[in-house]
Order: structure tokens, then C-alpha cells, then sequence
């Protein structure tokens, strides 16, 4: 046994000013539940935790609390993704990160993150571009606008 490399990649946006998160902010809030529900599942493993805390509600609840109960974790669960890609996207655009690296590649900036690991997560920033990528929120986002002189 040993170590598994990891990396991330996700298109950096080229545009970090506030203009450019808004773009970014009005992406996330695009989303519908069946994205964060595949973000939560898939990346945040908050499916898990929801199940955790319904198992242990579960013996002392009627079915219809049950229902409410599943209506209140899909509330819950975007709200805590659409939280976690807001100030996490910030985070990534923050200078000086030592975990990120931003390459141009055929005229695209790329975010990259990873390295080895052994069944932990390899940088902070991993899970944050697995989101991004996941989510495709910053897809078109990384190459440098057009623009005419007339």
C-alpha cells in the first residue's frame, strides 16, 4: 500500500475583480437542487451526515415527520453548498495561496490543486476545485475577454 496522487483542475476565472465573482455568484445561485444534491453527495459527503442524524430521529417520528424531515435536509443541504461555493470560490481567488497553482494553458487560465495522499485530502484547496469542476461554474470563465478598438 501507499499513496495515491490527487489533482484537481478547474478553469480559473480571469476576471477576479467583483465583477467577475458576481458572474460567478449568479452561476451558483443558477443551480438547481439536483446539482447540489450531486455536490453535497459527491463531494461534501453531506448525505452521510443528513442520514447520520435522520437514523438516530427515525424511532421516535412519524412517517409524515419523516417527509417533513427529508424537505428540511434538501433546504439544509443547498444552503449549506451554496455557502461553502461562495466564500470557498473567494478563498480560491485570494492571492498567495501556496496550495493553488494558476496555469495558462493554450491561452485558459487552470486552477490546479493536489498532490499525494493517503486517503485524506492532499491540500485545503482540493475539495474546493472538485466543487468548482464538479459544479462547472467557472467553465468559459478562463480566458481573457475580447475586445475591439474601433
Amino acid at each position: 500500500m501507499g499513496a495515491d496522487m490527487c489533482v484537481s483542475v478547474c478553469e480559473f476565472p480571469y476576471d477576479t475583480s467583483e465583477r467577475g465573482l458576481n458572474v460567478i455568484r449568479d452561476r451558483i445561485n443558477a443551480l438547481n437542487d439536483d446539482d447540489f444534491a450531486a455536490l453535497a453527495h459527491d463531494v461534501y459527503e453531506v448525505e452521510e451526515a443528513l442520514e447520520e442524524i435522520r437514523d438516530g430521529l427515525e424511532e421516535s417520528m412519524t412517517e409524515d415527520d419523516l417527509w417533513n424531515l427529508d424537505d428540511l435536509f434538501a433546504v439544509k443541504r443547498a444552503a449549506y453548498c451554496r455557502d461553502y461555493m461562495s466564500n470557498m470560490l473567494e478563498l480560491m481567488t485570494t492571492p498567495g495561496r501556496r496550495d493553488i497553482a494558476i496555469h495558462r494553458i493554450d491561452g485558459v487560465l487552470y486552477a490546479i490543486s493536489g498532490g499525494l495522499s493517503w486517503g485524506d485530502i492532499p491540500t485545503q484547496a482540493f475539495p474546493v476545485l472538485e466543487a468548482i469542476a464538479t459544479t462547472g461554474i467557472t467553465d468559459g470563465l478562463g480566458r481573457e475577454p475580447l475586445t475591439k478598438s474601433f
